[in-house]
């Protein structure tokens, strides 16, 4: 069924596939959908950063909260979860009820783009947004960091690598790689902030972690790749 675009006085029909995917991911309005979509010329990831910036509105202040990250893996998938909250999160009798949501959620998710929901789920907790990956033959690396309460984290790193032939000693590069890109932070050699050097830092940790991955394949005679990495923090 095609989408309705209505206003006060006039309908017509929406049926430009880039429009009805935005609207199906953020949640935002066909009018304002088809608004993103005509600024970045059809380009579908230009549109979601675009509309991730003017949705990013919590419904509460984020000044005096916190972020967290929880993580939901399946037999074959496994999904990524940004949270916000501004009561304590330790013990809070509400994480029981948001990880029974959480789990119904997941049947509905798309995978491999992140949805933005900017959605309260219970007091006090926001579900900011989520990705969904699934199991294919690349392998996982996680770094879970301070966990906070049952699966509720203060944030995590995720990295998606593939090696042939596949190594089991891959499972700790693959975590070595997760908490690397976790805790990398640009050094600050001037306090003026245009002259921070994040290019120069980006590019040698690029540098680093394919020094490694060289070393890792000349000592285990294989081929590794890192395609992604995913950071909650």
């Amino acid at each position: 069924m095609t989408p309705i675009k209505g206003s006060s006085f006039t309908f017509e029909l929406t049926s430009d596939p880039v429009v009805i995917t935005l609207n199906k991911l953020t949640n935002l309005s066909l009018e304002d959908c088809t608004r993103i979509v005509h600024d970045n010329n059809n380009d579908l990831e230009k549109s979601l950063k675009q509309a991730y910036l003017q949705i990013y509105k919590p419904p509460f202040n984020i000044i005096n909260g916190s972020w967290f990250s929880t993580i939901i893996p399946t037999r074959s998938k496994i999904y990524l979860f940004k949270l916000y909250s501004n009561t304590p999160i330790y013990n809070n009798r509400n994480n029981w009820e948001l990880r029974n949501i959480l789990n119904k959620m997941i049947n509905n998710l798309p995978l491999n783009t992140e949805k933005i929901f900017k959605l309260e789920v219970v007091t006090g907790i926001m579900l900011h947004s989520c990705i969904g990956l699934k199991y294919d033959a690349t392998m996982f690396g996680f770094y879970l960091h301070e966990r906070v309460n049952d699966s509720i984290y203060k944030g995590l790193a995720l990295t998606i690598t593939s090696s042939t032939p596949l190594q089991r000693s891959l499972i700790p590069l693959t975590r070595f790689l997760c908490r690397l890109s976790y805790f990398r932070t640009p050094i600050l050699q001037t306090n003026i902030l245009s002259n921070i050097t994040n290019d120069t830092f980006e590019a040698n940790f690029i540098k680093t972690t394919q020094k490694l991955i060289q070393i890792f394949n000349k000592t285990n005679n294989c081929t590794t790749t890192l395609h992604r990495v995913f950071i909650i923090k």
